[in-house]
């Protein structure tokens, strides 16, 4: 897999909601659709699932800690 230098080595500063200008300009209807966690890196960069990789909507993120347990950033 190759690695990506706009991400990499960068810190996550702040999980938060995406908000209504965003998902706009993603053409996802704020409305329709809950709004999906925004991973904020400290460059400014954000970070945020998609429900498939052409971005017809929003997605869930998931994630598995050390002791194996999984969970959802809501």
């Amino acid at each position: 897999m190759a690695r990506d230098s706009r991400i990499e080595g960068r810190k996550i500063v702040q999980v938060r909601p995406m908000t209504v200008q965003e998902m706009e300009a993603e053409g996802w209807d704020a409305e329709q659709e809950s709004a999906p966690s925004v991973m904020v890196l400290d460059n400014g960069t954000i970070l945020f699932a998609s429900s498939d990789e052409e971005g017809n909507g929003s997605g869930s993120i998931f994630g598995t800690q050390v002791n194996g347990e999984q969970f959802q950033i809501n």
